[in-house]
């Protein structure tokens, strides 16, 4: 009656409710940095945006040619913009003694920079030891491509405590694992136990898939997750009403295809419809060519059965 249809809507009301507020919180929860090398759409990143990352691949396909001009650049950007958030800026040497000497140039620019190393090189050698020794120099760190919890387990003891906090990031590639048909919460779980003892290290999420991932994080312990700016927008219907969200959709749609003057020209097959729904039983033109075609079909399929058994019987 209408006293438990109130009660169930309360509780669904209550319970959805509950269940935004959860979600809607999720900037206080997962740190977002925003991952890109275009300085334009870089600049004009959300408040809640709490760092930035790149690499060369992105600064490749930005079109970039001068890597460090670009560091440069981007530093300068943040310190007008964005007041020192971390920026985590990557080496791309493949032997170690090299990848170590871009490391401290890198360093260099300023301490907001972390120093992004591949957990391997291009030979898949291990760069643990360079990572321990960067770190007791006093480098921030952030190891880019983390993919398996033997990697994970390596770099365990790799980060020696800074002075000022903060200063190691294990980055995570989740949503590459998430590609290969694993879960990648496990993973992101698994960094998150291996450093609990290390408040200096934190959890990054990498590689954005979806707005989902942003959610996922959070189930996973991660301080942090990666976000092209391209998806920004997006962010602001975590935790949206799907129900609103569907009729918005469906109005999407419409006020598009009345926008572009789009038509679907009425002919023969509609107006046979409008017949068939114009007359009281469907008696319309339409209908009894259906009902004939069925009614044939039937009857004829019943004489073929009646012929078979009249033949069964009189071989008998």
């Amino acid at each position: 009656g209408e006293a438990s249809r109130q009660l169930v809507n309360q509780n669904g009301n209550a319970n959805g409710s509950a269940k935004r507020q959860r979600i809607s919180q999720w900037w206080d929860r997962v740190a977002i940095y925003a991952d890109g090398a275009e300085m334009s759409k870089l600049a004009d990143c959300p408040h809640y945006v709490r760092g930035f990352t790149t690499n060369p691949s992105i600064c490749r396909g930005a079109g970039i040619s001068d890597y460090m001009g670009f560091c440069k650049s981007f530093l300068e950007s943040l310190q007008k913009d964005h007041h020192d958030k971390p920026l985590s800026l990557e080496v791309f040497a493949d032997d170690l003694p090299t990848m170590e000497k871009q490391a401290l140039e890198l360093a260099s620019l300023g301490r907001n920079v972390f120093v992004k190393i591949p957990v391997t090189n291009t030979q898949g050698v291990s760069t643990c030891p360079l990572i321990e020794r960067l770190s007791r120099a006093g480098v921030k760190i952030n190891v880019t491509a983390v993919f398996t919890k033997q990697q994970i387990d390596d770099l365990a003891n790799a980060f020696s405590p800074h002075k000022d906090g903060f200063s190691a990031i294990v980055s995570v590639f989740c949503g590459r694992i998430s590609d290969a048909g694993e879960d990648p919460v496990e993973y992101a779980a698994y960094a998150k136990k291996v450093f609990a003892c290390s408040p200096h290290v934190k959890i990054l999420w990498a590689s954005f898939r979806e707005v989902r991932d942003v959610v996922k994080s959070i189930e996973g312990g991660c301080d942090i997750i990666t976000i092209p700016p391209s998806n920004f927008g997006k962010l602001k219907n975590i935790g949206k009403d799907l129900g609103t969200y569907s009729l918005e959709t469906v109005q999407m749609f419409y006020n598009d295809a009345k926008a572009s003057g789009f038509t679907i020209p009425l002919g023969e097959a509609s107006r046979q419809l409008v017949n068939q729904n114009g007359n009281a039983n469907g008696s319309g033109e339409a209908s009894r060519q259906l009902v004939n075609q069925n009614g044939n079909a039937n009857g004829s399929a019943k004489r073929s059965e009646e012929r078979r058994v009249g033949k069964e019987c009189r071989s008998r």
